[in-house]
Formats: C-alpha cells, sequence, structure tokens
C-alpha cells in the first residue's frame, strides 16, 4: 500500500506540473512582440475620461449587449504614450481620431501634456481622422 501512495503523489506532482507548465506556457506566448521599428496607435472610442462612468457590472452587460456608451480612460492613453516614448523601438505616434468623441478641457490638457513629451524625445506624431469636431473646446485651443 505504500508503493500505491507513493505512486500516486508522484502522478499529482507530474499532472500538477504539466498544468503550471500549460499555464504559463500559455501566458509566456501571448505577451506581445514589438519589432526594430513599430508606430504606437493610439484609437481612443467614444469621450476620454479620468474615470469610466456607471456600475462595473452594468457596463459588462451593457457592452456585452452592444448598447453601452463608449469610454477611453486617459491614463491607459496617457501611460501608453510616456512608456513610447521612452522606448527607442517606437519612432511614431499615430493617433486615430475617427471614433474619438470628446474631452474635457483637463483631460485634453493632459493628453496634449503627454503628446508634448513625447514629441520632446525627437519622435515624431502623426494624428488622423475622417471627421473633427468644432466645439467650443477646439475654438478655445485654437485661439479663436
Amino acid at each position: 500500500m505504500r508503493g500505491l501512495d507513493v505512486l500516486r503523489r508522484f502522478l499529482h506532482l507530474i499532472f500538477l506540473l504539466v498544468v503550471f507548465g500549460f499555464v504559463f506556457g500559455t501566458l509566456r506566448v501571448s505577451l506581445p512582440t514589438v519589432p526594430a521599428k513599430a508606430a504606437l496607435l493610439v484609437a481612443p472610442e467614444g469621450e476620454l475620461v479620468e474615470q469610466m462612468s456607471g456600475d462595473p457590472f452594468e457596463r459588462a452587460i451593457q457592452g456585452a449587449r452592444g448598447q453601452g456608451r463608449p469610454e477611453t480612460l486617459l491614463w491607459d492613453v496617457t501611460d501608453s504614450i510616456r512608456a513610447a516614448a521612452k522606448d527607442k523601438r517606437i519612432p511614431v505616434l499615430a493617433i486615430d481620431l475617427e471614433r474619438f468623441d470628446r474631452a474635457g478641457q483637463p483631460t485634453l490638457e493632459e493628453l496634449a501634456r503627454a503628446i508634448r513629451e513625447f514629441r520632446a524625445t525627437g519622435k515624431k506624431v502623426i494624428a488622423f481622422g475622417h471627421r473633427a469636431h468644432s466645439g467650443p473646446l477646439l475654438h478655445r485651443r485654437a485661439g479663436r
């Protein structure tokens, strides 16, 4: 009986090692690789906010139904831009404004600060979109 108990424990150990190896391998393979020269594409959707609105559970349900109001966290965008500014493999920041809807003045100023920091490293910034809102925020920033 003692030999069977040792065999059982050995097989459990082997099984756990295989499971952990599979999980570790899956997580390791899913990490994205960045080529020697790449561009960071930032494509905010909806409103650019400092904090998501509403209950997280309700947002998840509405998002699954396709009914949610799209929002992008400012800190996700600015942290990505600042990390790319330090990464020598990323010489270009591309900003896709096609699905961008709006943002408050302080939020836009924080985004502009991150973009200025990126440009200060000597890297290029390209912004594009098919439509442009000409709301009061853009007029104020343009000096109109």
